[in-house]
């Protein structure tokens, strides 16, 4: 093949694909679309149809037992508060702790707190360790270094 045919084929290929790539992203858009429209719809029909039993009530009285004209969700609200404290006094300390650790000892103990700790060193210096902890461990380099970072968002 000659240079001249090479550089033909080539360029029927980049045409083939920017086609390819048009139709890919109109379907994708539309899919998109379509989604988009019944969750805006539910939400119109969620709010119309909601707004009028809103009130103060619906947020300060107890729950009703069955059959019971009013009621409201305070120890609904209650609980939620009450699970969301407890799992932040919980796993604040555990988390923290977890980064001690693996800070510490991360490197000597096993592939998980290895991965773990390589990654997080790595996008210290950015404040990006939870977009890069999620890099799967064929994108990162095997070692990072000052020089190549181990992830593509630290570069």
């Amino acid at each position: 093949m000659t240079v001249a045919g090479f550089d033909a084929s080539r360029l029927a290929m980049h045409r083939k694909r920017k086609r390819i790539n048009r139709v890919a992203l109109a379907l994708s858009l539309a899919a998109m679309a379509f989604g988009v429209f019944w969750l805006v719809w539910i939400l119109v029909e969620t709010v119309r149809l909601g707004v009028g039993g809103i009130a103060l009530a619906t947020f300060t009285e107890m729950t009703p037992p069955p059959m019971a004209e009013t009621g409201g969700l305070a120890n609904a609200i209650f609980g939620s508060l009450l699970m969301v404290s407890l799992a932040t006094l919980i796993g604040t300390p555990v988390g923290i702790l977890a980064g001690i650790y693996l800070a510490e000892y991360g490197q000597k103990t096993g592939w998980a707190a290895s991965r773990a700790s390589s990654t997080t060193s790595c996008c210290r210096r950015r404040r990006s360790s939870s977009a890069c902890s999620s890099m799967p461990r064929w994108w990162r380099a095997s070692r990072p270094s000052p020089a190549r970072p181990a992830c593509w968002r630290c570069r």
